[in-house]
């Protein structure tokens, strides 16, 4: 019976001198620095225009604008609603030419699957279809979006900086609503929307 108590203190003796494994809390990684434009929701109606220069550098870097198609064959007109970019700007898309809509927080890289950056290029973001017979109807992925972000980068010197553009669209009143542009300071670094 001695031999059972002494194994049994033994094993206890040995669990409380058993190292603990200790894990290091992770250092959370600041967010680069951002250089922010206060866009003052302005609101960008059919047939208006708005040029951003988002690094503030005195250089338009995206083109807020709007087109008239007609399309004869399916006797109906379309309002379109684009934003474009530059040959020092980019925009992302898929092959389809969509681009990711963002919620806050979400990643902005260098690269994403699926998506490429296009400099010189227009993504449109909601159409208002008006047919000769019918009712008027919206279409497109940015059509009813509130306080999402639209990727985009800049190009300077060589380096790309990745950045972002709050908007709004509101199809009652028919007009884009620009919130807030941010682009970082620092070349080739993942940011977060809308930080």
């Amino acid at each position: 019976m001695k031999k059972i108590y002494a194994l049994a203190l033994a094993v206890l003796v040995l669990a409380a001198c058993k190292k603990e494994k200790t894990t290091q809390p992770e250092v959370p990684v600041p967010h680069p620095v951002m250089q922010y434009l206060d866009l003052h929701d302005e609101s960008i109606g059919f047939r208006q225009v708005k040029m951003i220069d988002i690094n503030s550098d005195g250089t338009h870097d995206f083109l807020v604008s709007t087109l008239l198609v007609g399309d004869p064959i399916l006797e109906r007109d379309r309002r379109q609603y684009y934003i474009s970019s530059g040959t020092e700007s980019r925009l992302l898309m898929d092959g389809n030419g969509q681009s990711p809509i963002l919620s806050k927080n979400e990643e902005i890289k260098l690269q994403y699957p699926g998506y490429n950056w296009f400099e010189v290029n227009s993504l449109l973001l909601a159409e208002k279809i008006v047919p000769m017979i019918g009712n008027p109807f919206w279409q497109g992925n940015w059509k009813s979006v509130s306080h999402k972000y639209l990727p985009v980068q800049v190009k300077k010197n060589g380096s790309i900086y990745n950045g972002w553009v709050e908007l709004s669209f509101d199809m009652v009143q028919e007009k884009i609503v620009l919130h807030k542009a941010a682009i970082c300071t620092e070349a080739g670094k993942t940011i977060k929307a809308g930080v």
